[in-house]
């Protein structure tokens, strides 16, 4: 029987790297396009992605706000990476 996916000689998965998923040469632009990408998927426009990072500055703990928003602590502070 046929497997249903490629296995190299080892008897592994190919690994894959998450450079290939973005195929953008600076990194900068690479997660620019993470950050969009996830923002589209979880449903969150750029107004709200600022309305969160105004809070934090405003004093409420950044695990609060991931907690109440749905958002992971990473995506947060990628989020205050790319809109400050």
């Amino acid at each position: 029987m046929l497997a249903a996916y490629a296995v190299s000689k080892k008897g592994r998965q190919p690994e894959r790297s998450p450079d290939r998923l973005i195929p953008v040469s600076n990194p900068i632009e690479r997660l620019n396009k993470e950050v969009k990408r996830r923002a589209d998927v979880l449903g969150i426009t750029e107004a709200q992605i600022m309305s969160v990072l105004r809070q934090a500055e405003g004093g409420i703990p950044v695990p609060e706000l991931c907690r109440e928003h749905g958002i992971s602590s990473a995506t947060f502070y990628k989020w205050r990476a790319r809109y400050g």
